[in-house]
């Protein structure tokens, strides 16, 4: 096989590794280089399997010694070219079965799963805050509400409607629950927007907290530059409390 025929197979390993839900959220934390060594990696073993298709074919004596799968197609014998065949199996093979294990993953609601094991994997504290809170909200046990101060020392509270994906979400999507600010003296929290009394007002929660059946949370999310914000952190009512009521009693000590 010419050695510029490997330029299919590769291609077919980079569209694996760009594509598939088993790598993709993996490989976006690559570098440069290491995204093309990982793709020659999976460019390979595709490749490796139409030339074991081979060898059994000429271990039983469907195929003659030296030739290649293009041997089958006339069309593809016509060009001349030895293992063009072969780099053309691995190619689709690569593509495809990127497309169908996708598909797979789909119906069974996994492209989820693989995004949140990427970001367990990898080492941004940022992401895994954003996920936690996401996932514990959406499997409705506990919701794990997140406070966003901005550069601006404006404060968002809310739950984050979805995963960031590594090093490429550059924005953050929140059902903001309150908002406020940071005094700019005692970088005390202020409450100036409640947008659960809000909800609870127009009917979309109800008083026990529970949403209503047709409550959209896309229709009032609040979308944040990442580059805004300056930190993130979990927050605590009872923790908000225990901080107002140490406040006033240090306004009535004279």
């Amino acid at each position: 096989m010419p050695a510029n025929l490997l330029i299919l197979p590769y291609i077919a390993g980079f569209w694996f590794i760009s594509r598939c839900y088993l790598a993709k959220y993996r490989a976006q934390r690559h570098d440069g280089y290491r995204l093309l060594f990982y793709s020659a990696i999976a460019g390979l073993a595709f490749l490796m399997v139409p030339l074991f298709l081979e060898y059994v074919l000429f271990f039983f004596g469907l195929l003659p010694a030296g030739k290649h799968l293009e041997y089958f197609f006339p069309f593809l014998s016509s060009f001349g070219i030895q293992g063009i065949g072969t780099a053309l199996t691995a190619t689709i093979l690569g593509i495809a079965s990127a497309e169908v294990i996708n598909k797979v993953e789909d119906k069974r609601h996994r492209q989820m799963h693989h995004l949140m094991k990427a970001i367990d994997r990898g080492e941004n504290e940022f992401e895994k805050l954003i996920k936690d809170s996401w996932h514990a909200s959406g499997e409705g046990d506990k919701i794990v509400l997140l406070s966003f101060t901005l550069k601006s020392r404006e404060v968002y509270i809310g739950i984050p409607l979805e995963l960031p994906v590594p090093f490429k979400s550059s924005h953050i999507s929140l059902l903001p629950l309150f908002g406020g600010y940071c005094d700019q003296d005692t970088m005390e929290f202020a409450v100036t927007d409640d947008y659960w009394a809000f909800y609870k007002r127009v009917g979309e929660i109800s008083d026990d907290g529970e949403p209503d059946t047709a409550f959209s949370p896309e229709q009032y999310r609040l979308v944040l530059a990442k580059d805004s914000i300056d930190t993130v952190k979990v927050f605590d009512f009872a923790y908000y409390d225990f901080k107002e009521s140490q406040l006033q009693e240090d306004e009535q000590d004279p």
